[in-house]
């Protein structure tokens, strides 16, 4: 824990994650799937509010800095931002959005491309 308060704190970390992707990209005078795998670590962040006694807010993200791919790719490589939200009660019930966003990838098309992923999440957390 980085801050704390009475209904307030700030976690931060390091995330490491593998994510699969794939994708279509213009190269060479055609639109081909273009997919990879990728290993990713960075810092994130989480601030966690409770908004009763039995309601909490959680909010997180960071960067993730790809350093490995089973492609052995070199030049198109993402950063990939993990978002997260979350509403979750002290009986375990949660539900939530997390997405992803790959940013700095090119194709012949554009100098810029972003790619982006959401998750809707609703479950149940059992705790011992």
């Amino acid at each position: 824990n980085v801050y704390t308060r009475d209904r307030t704190i700030v976690n931060a970390g390091i995330v490491h994650n593998y994510y699969i992707s794939e994708m279509m990209l213009y190269k060479n005078n055609q639109f081909s799937q273009w997919a990879n795998d990728w290993l990713c670590f960075g810092p994130h962040v989480y601030v966690d509010h409770m908004l009763t006694d039995k309601i909490a807010l959680r909010i997180g993200t960071g960067p993730q800095f790809t350093y490995a791919n089973g492609k052995k790719e070199k030049e198109n490589v993402p950063v990939i931002w993990e978002h997260n939200l979350e509403v979750f009660t002290k009986f375990g019930l949660f539900a939530g959005l997390d997405w992803l966003s790959f940013t700095g990838l090119k194709d012949d098309l554009s100098s810029k491309m972003r790619f982006r992923r959401t998750d809707i999440k609703i479950g149940y957390r059992f705790t011992m």
